[in-house]
């Protein structure tokens, strides 16, 4: 039952990601989790070894970083 919910758990998160792009992650409450969420969801997938999920979460987070970066970007002057 737990390997069950564990799954349900990852599984809605990808559907989140996918649905919300990366506004799913940068509410203030989750952003300064993104690392840890990140490396969960990276070794849950490769465990069973869905290397396409793997592919989508590497690039959600590199968008993530990027939109990130950009934002600090722009609040310099």
């Amino acid at each position: 039952m737990e390997r069950q919910l564990d799954r349900n758990v990852f599984e809605n998160a990808i559907l989140t990601m996918k649905k919300y792009g990366i506004e799913s992650i940068l509410s203030e409450r989750i952003f300064p989790k993104k690392d840890e969420i990140k490396k969960s969801l990276l070794a849950y997938y490769e465990l069973t070894e869905e290397y396409e999920k793997c592919l989508f979460i590497k690039d959600f987070f590199s968008k993530l970083d990027e939109a990130f970066q950009k934002k600090i970007d722009n609040k310099v002057i």
